[in-house]
């Protein structure tokens, strides 16, 4: 089941337009249909680790001052990406994004390093708290 607020691809996370059409999407969801609209603002409040339009993880964790993602878990919706990719990210419990490559670790032992491909080859965006 695919849960948003809005039936297109923004131009970007911030746009203004998308953020307001979002925003009286959930106010209808709050006012007929609460529950479910807890529910999709909840998913759609995570941290995601994009890595193209349909390649990215949501997680449920938080973004450290450093911009480092600590988490529990991966969080529907799953995404494009590879099944080898998901299975190394639920196997860790945090995450560190540079430029050149995204490091996967379990506490403080490093499990996987991906090679990224150009700097917007793996980004994170914190959603929580910031749109609605």
């Amino acid at each position: 089941m695919r849960l948003n607020f809005i039936s297109h691809i923004p131009c970007s996370y911030d746009c203004k337009k998308s953020i307001a059409i979002g925003k009286k999407t959930y106010n209808l969801f709050k006012k007929y249909y609460p529950k479910l609209g807890l529910e999709i603002r909840s998913i759609l409040s995570k941290p995601v680790l994009f890595f193209d339009l349909f390649k990215w993880i949501v997680f449920d964790g938080k973004i450290d001052k450093n911009m480092n993602l600590h988490y529990k878990k991966i969080v529907p919706p799953i995404s494009l990406i590879d099944s080898k990719l998901i299975k190394v990210f639920s196997s860790g419990d945090n995450v560190k994004v540079s430029g050149k490559n995204i490091k996967v670790y379990k506490g403080k032992n490093l499990i996987h390093k991906y090679q990224k491909k150009d700097e917007i080859d793996g980004f994170i965006i914190d959603f929580q708290d910031k749109i609605f």
